[in-house]
């Protein structure tokens, strides 16, 4: 594939899945509002709770995703339908058994709820409230395996639009049933609904675009072996990911109270949000990366893989100075001042949000190359660190030390070892000059938020209408400001040159 095709693959993904997540972006916000509106924090915060409970469940699809993804890039590549199918059949089987333990373990599970369920307001219905969830969950696996086809051959695009579609009418209904009824379970159950229907619909999409793709588990004893040989440092990667990012909520309910996980979940949905923006960014690039790992020299690699990194660091600065000057504001206009944080807890969440988009070209590079199987066991010496750390410092300084031992725990595990082994291993050069980067962006990004804070925090904002001209003020200033610190950097010339010439 040439870069032309991989650069055309992933800017029509890139396209699709913005406008996607500007859609459910604006419907989250309006849904959010109606949620608060006609139910209360401790539902919010139970909702939270129970998607992150839930999703340490996960844990049972062994890190199967990556793995998955990771094996069709080859046999895409060379036209090997045979071992595509053999592929399909193979990984159905596996989630078929997935969703049965997922259900198992969540029924177990089911005596403990109390532990970590912190409310003084009662709940009537928490059991019923858990199932229905945790069917949800076991239900997300279904058609998995054909959709990951669909991700594989750079064809996000299609899942995109069917996401879609399916949460515009999901929203729509919830919004309607929330206002005639405030009901929750029926809430619950549109949910559930929909979780079908999207799987379905992209499955029957990949149906019709591989006809002659067959589920067929043929493949030989060595691959299976190999593969369950990738599904082992997948599952550590994923029970690192599980610990590191799905447990601030538990750890919020039983050390502070689960309605304070309802506060939390505002930001939390917010920087989630805008993560997943930036993340349709990189991810619609995986497909092409994988291809081009295969294909490529270190050089064409690394030059690729440098414009990647120019990218991530200008949004990741711009974005997390936008956040930290206007988040206050938008808060205090969407739900109420008595949502908002103090400076302590913005600052951490903005620290959080900026290193899981400044450290997304190694992460696409590390699923793309096969690069987990090499570092797993630093994953996990991160996630048993921000355990222990999250404790400790939330018991300390509340819901701002929680969050933090997620950045520390970072900076001290993977942060550095991961690097170290792409640029040896793939790159065939000195990892310091990563590190520089890193360190540079993140001082004029801190610089330039501060400076912003205090140059900004006499404008108020007592409507939208002021909000909007505030932040349109603000991302001038984080993007002049970000532009003045690169643009003599040998770096950001060749990135802009490379565009340029995909624009002529």
């Amino acid at each position: 594939m040439t870069d032309n095709n991989r650069t055309y693959n992933s800017a029509r993904n890139i396209v699709y899945g913005l406008i996607n997540q500007i859609i459910i972006l604006v419907l989250g916000f309006v849904s959010r509002a109606m949620f608060l509106q006609f139910l209360n924090e401790t539902y919010l915060g139970i909702n939270s709770l129970f998607t992150e409970v839930l999703s340490m469940l996960s844990l049972a699809d062994l890190g199967l995703g990556t793995v998955m993804v990771y094996t069709f890039y080859k046999p895409l590549a060379d036209n090997d339908n045979k071992k595509v199918c053999a592929l399909l059949g193979f990984y159905k089987h596996l989630y078929r058994i997935i969703a049965s333990a997922v259900g198992c373990i969540g029924l177990i599970l089911i005596p403990f709820l109390h532990l970590i369920v912190n409310t003084s307001y009662p709940l009537d219905n928490l059991y019923l409230y858990y199932l229905l969830f945790l069917f949800k969950t076991v239900i997300s696996y279904l058609f998995v395996y054909k959709v990951s086809i669909l991700n594989a051959d750079q064809k996000n695009y299609l899942v995109s639009k069917i996401s879609t579609y399916t949460r515009i009418l999901t929203v729509i209904c919830q919004i309607v049933i929330l206002y005639i009824t405030k009901n929750y379970i029926l809430y619950l159950l549109i949910d559930i609904i929909a979780t079908w229907l999207n799987n379905y619909l992209c499955a029957r999409k990949a149906d019709e675009l591989y006809p002659y793709f067959r589920e067929e588990d043929s493949l030989n004893k060595a691959e299976k072996k190999e593969i369950f040989a990738n599904i082992g440092s997948g599952f550590l990667y994923k029970l690192s990911s599980v610990l590191l990012n799905s447990t601030d909520n538990t750890l919020i309910s039983i050390i502070l109270s689960t309605e304070i996980v309802g506060f939390y979940s505002n930001y939390g949905m917010i920087f989630s949000r805008l993560s997943l923006f930036v993340n349709i960014l990189f991810s619609s690039l995986s497909g092409s990366i994988g291809n081009l790992v295969v294909t490529s020299d270190k050089e064409h690699r690394y030059s690729i893989f440098s414009i990647v990194q120019v990218i991530s660091f200008m949004i990741s600065a711009i974005t997390s100075i936008c956040c930290f000057i206007l988040m206050g504001d938008f808060i205090t206009l969407w739900l109420g001042s008595r949502y908002a944080f103090g400076i302590d807890v913005l600052f951490a969440c903005v620290f959080n949000f900026y290193f899981s988009i400044s450290l997304q070209p190694l992460w696409i590079y590390r699923d793309a190359t096969g690069l987990y199987k090499k570092t797993k066991y630093v994953m996990m010496c991160t996630a048993i660190i921000n355990l222990v750390l999250s404790i400790v410092l939330g018991l300390i300084y509340g819901l701002a030390g929680i969050i933090i031992a997620s950045i520390i725990s970072r900076l001290v595990t993977y942060f550095w070892y991961e690097p170290c082994i792409l640029y040896k291993q793939y790159f065939g050069r000195s990892v310091y000059s990563y590190f520089v980067k890193h360190v540079f962006n993140f001082v004029i990004t801190m610089l330039l938020c501060f400076v912003g804070y205090v140059l900004f925090s006499k404008m108020e904002t007592p409507n939208f209408g002021w909000f909007a001209i505030k932040g349109v003020l603000v991302g001038m200033y984080a993007c002049t400001g970000m532009v003045v610190f690169y643009f003599w950097q040998k770096d950001f010339k060749a990135t802009v040159r490379y565009f340029v010439n995909k624009i002529k």
